[in-house]
């Protein structure tokens, strides 16, 4: 593959992902469960960044499955209107099959209040560079902090 070819496939499969973890309906609250698997390869991946904000959330640490990934979105869905996540930026590693993804997460608790979170994704492809092996997501604590309160007071 040429490296504008791999550079592309790997741009438009990190993009691809990331899209996916938008609503499976507009303004939906059901994750696109299908969406997401789909874009995993079997040994997927996934943990979270920063290591002194992850140190103090349990629920952050460890390396989780495309399934638990999955998931932790499934918990959180029901606590929320509905969610979508708007790319800002992306760069490409061709030479170690990466991409970094940065993108505002528009979290709308049930109520009506949102929260943008600041996200980046690293994401590693495969060698074809047309599944996700590995994502590792830095999210904005404050904001993190802000939707975890808000979905507190969620019935």
């Amino acid at each position: 593959m040429a490296d504008s070819d791999l550079y592309n496939t790997l741009e438009t499969t990190a993009m691809r992902f990331i899209t996916s973890l938008s609503p499976a309906t507009r303004s939906g609250n059901e994750p696109n469960r299908t969406g997401i698997l789909s874009n995993l390869a079997t040994n997927f991946q996934s943990d979270f960044g920063h290591k002194v904000f992850v140190s103090s959330k349990p629920h952050l640490q460890g390396q989780k499955s495309g399934q638990d990934f999955v998931n932790r979105m499934s918990f959180m869905a029901p606590k929320l209107e509905t969610w979508r996540i708007d790319i800002t930026d992306v760069m490409v590693d061709s030479r170690r099959q990466r991409a970094m993804v940065r993108g505002d997460f528009h979290m709308t608790v049930k109520g009506g209040q949102t929260v943008v979170n600041d996200l980046v994704f690293l994401v590693g492809m495969d060698e074809e560079g047309r599944k996700v092996v590995k994502v590792t997501e830095f999210v904005d604590a404050e904001a993190a902090g802000e939707i975890a309160r808000l979905m507190r007071g969620v019935q």
